[in-house]
């Protein structure tokens, strides 16, 4: 499993790989939010979750919508479920507003891409 913690989106949400880039907006359209990554062996995300407090909020499956694509699910609450949150070491909050299932995965780990990414 890779947990890679982003803060939540101001940006336009309706974006998809289809057109290229042409419907990004914010720091994906500038390059700096790109996938997929390869992470090195000591990844940020291992740090981040070493020290990070995690809080998850029992939900069923009947608050959830489950959005099928190629190799991808998405998972997300509907309206007014809160999924949990990520609290790091500087006190930043990062709200859980999805968890996606990559299959085969869409990072690599040292060059190396797994049967399944979450």
């Amino acid at each position: 499993m890779i947990v890679i913690p982003m803060p939540a989106m101001d940006c336009k949400t309706d974006w998809d790989y289809n057109l290229h880039g042409a419907n990004w907006q914010c720091r994906c359209k500038e390059g700096f939010e790109q996938s997929p990554i390869d992470l090195p062996a000591r990844s940020c995300s291992e740090i981040i979750a070493e020290n990070a407090e995690f809080e998850y909020n029992f939900v069923s499956k009947k608050d959830l919508e489950f959005i099928y694509d190629i190799n991808l699910l998405r998972i997300k609450p509907k309206p007014g479920i809160n999924m949990g949150k990520i609290t790091d070491t500087d006190m930043t909050i990062y709200q859980v507003t999805e968890i996606l299932i990559h299959t085969p995965s869409e990072h690599t780990i040292i060059g190396k891409r797994y049967p399944m990414e979450v």
